[in-house]
């Protein structure tokens, strides 16, 4: 009870964020153009970098068994995007005003607004096929 607690609002919080994340960057150049692009990064990247370090609780969840996953999967996808968002977008400021950097943000959160809701569904055993679909296939 306890553990479905938990994972739910841990699973929700980080949904939200990269929920955020791309509804106000695809909502920015719906009102702004090609100018918001450039300045996208530097809005945003406060809340992708927050998102970006709360799911380093995950590599704790997978080595302490509250999911079910494989600690090595887990901790080589995380430090994975890590290591581009830390080492490569924050380390050049070319990069942060492109286009490149823009569609990595809209690509990255779009892909965990799907998987979040794919995790909360699961932690209570339910089974939603378009869901999945969309989360394996996206």
């Amino acid at each position: 009870m306890l553990r479905n607690s938990y994972l739910t609002i841990y699973n929700s919080v980080v949904w939200l964020g990269y929920f955020y994340v791309f509804f106000v960057s695809l909502l920015r150049v719906a009102l702004d153009g090609k100018a918001a692009i450039k300045t996208n990064y530097a809005v945003m990247s406060w809340l992708l970098r927050s998102c970006q370090q709360t799911v380093f609780l995950e590599i704790i969840h997978a080595a302490t068994g509250l999911t079910k996953t494989s600690t090595l999967t887990t901790t080589l996808q995380v430090v994975g995007r890590a290591v581009v968002l830390f080492s490569v977008v924050d380390a050049e400021p070319e990069l942060q005003t492109s286009l490149t950097c823009y569609l990595l943000m809209v690509a990255w959160s779009a892909v965990e607004v799907l998987r979040y809701p794919y995790y909360v569904v699961q932690i209570y055993d339910l089974y939603f096929p378009k869901l999945m679909w969309l989360r394996y296939t996206i």
